[in-house]
């Protein structure tokens, strides 16, 4: 007999699970690297604060920074990444479209350099990607930020220079989020 004649109803076929727009991943994963990044800056903004005084007559990096990250994320991952059951060990990162005052500091966080400011590329909770017109030879960077997804926040933070080198007529400078001696 079939459903019909037997007065039932055929069952539909169990709906997809609805997976979050790509844009709200990238919003979670953003705050929460945010967040775990505002709690290390609690922890060692009161040595950092000093480093920021009086740095608003810096430049920003040019508009074509921006453009290239922006050419950059639509082709490396869509901008972030997150990780899959395949690949559970693939690191959080999302593409940023900010920019950082960075202060060339000691392994003491003193400074050492004249400050400048950078395009933030890519974040993660365990370091960054920037982009610069000029290479850096800095071991340290102390970097300040204006967080995107946490009011009236500011990121700061050290980071380990582990890579510069040239990307187009940039320079890709990578670092890894130090901790104070």
């Amino acid at each position: 007999r079939s459903m019909v004649e037997s007065g039932t109803a055929p069952s539909a076929p169990p709906r997809p699970k609805r997976e979050k727009p790509r844009a709200a991943l990238k919003m979670n994963l953003l705050h929460k690297i945010e967040t775990t990044l505002s709690e290390l800056t609690d922890l060692f903004g009161d040595k950092l604060d000093p480093l920021f005084d009086d740095l608003e007559d810096i430049p920003e990096p040019p508009k074509a920074v921006r453009e290239f990250i922006r050419r950059l994320s639509d082709t490396e991952s869509n901008g972030f990444e997150i990780p899959t059951e395949h690949n559970s060990r693939a690191l959080e990162r999302v593409t940023c479209f900010t920019t950082a005052f960075a202060v060339p500091v000691d392994r003491h966080w003193k400074p050492v350099c004249e400050p400048f400011q950078v395009a933030l590329r890519d974040l993660s909770e365990s370091g960054l990607r920037l982009l610069h017109t000029r290479a850096t030879n800095a071991e340290y960077l102390a970097l300040s930020w204006t967080a995107a997804q946490l009011v009236s926040t500011n990121i700061r933070i050290v980071a380990k220079v582990v890579r510069c080198k040239p990307c187009s007529r940039f320079y890709d400078i990578g670092g890894q989020f130090a901790m104070a001696d």
